[in-house]
Parts: structure tokens; C-alpha cells; sequence
């Protein structure tokens, strides 16, 4: 005999407006982590912003996030943890 668990959560749903029961889904831990706009969040935390420069030193471009710049450069970037 196989025994399988599964793991759910409560999602409340509009929390700072209506608190109900009915109000409540039941949800796993995976869709409960990426609800709302938690990913995007924890994204902006952590990303530090960077610059694109010529060999002169003249900004040509600039964005939120280092894989940002890989994404629309096509340019693949070293991370220096000095900068």
C-alpha cells in the first residue's frame, strides 16, 4: 500500500479587504508562493541596477538588472561581487 500526501495551503484572497471564509481557497505551497506579486517583488529586491558603456566611458545604456541586459543586449555578463 502506497501512501501520497499532499501539501496545501490557504490562500486569503484580497486580505486587506475581506477577510471571510469565503474568502479562502485552498491552494498548494507552489501557487501560493508565486500568487500576486510576490516573484516580481523578491526580483526588484535583490537586482542591482546596470550600465551599458562604451569603451570612452559614454553611457549607451542602462537597466534594472543584469539579466535584463543579457536578455535585450544579447551580451552575456560577468557579475563582479567588487562593484
Amino acid at each position: 500500500m502506497e501512501i501520497v500526501a499532499l501539501a496545501s495551503q490557504l490562500n486569503v484572497l484580497n486580505m486587506l479587504i475581506n477577510n471571510n471564509v469565503e474568502n479562502l481557497e485552498w491552494c498548494t505551497h507552489k501557487y501560493n508562493s508565486n500568487y500576486g506579486t510576490l516573484p516580481q517583488r523578491i526580483g526588484e529586491l535583490f537586482s542591482k541596477p546596470v550600465t551599458q558603456k562604451t569603451k570612452n566611458g559614454e553611457i549607451v545604456g542602462w537597466f534594472q538588472s543584469a539579466r535584463q541586459a543579457e536578455r535585450e543586449t544579447g551580451i552575456e555578463i560577468a557579475v563582479s561581487e567588487s562593484a
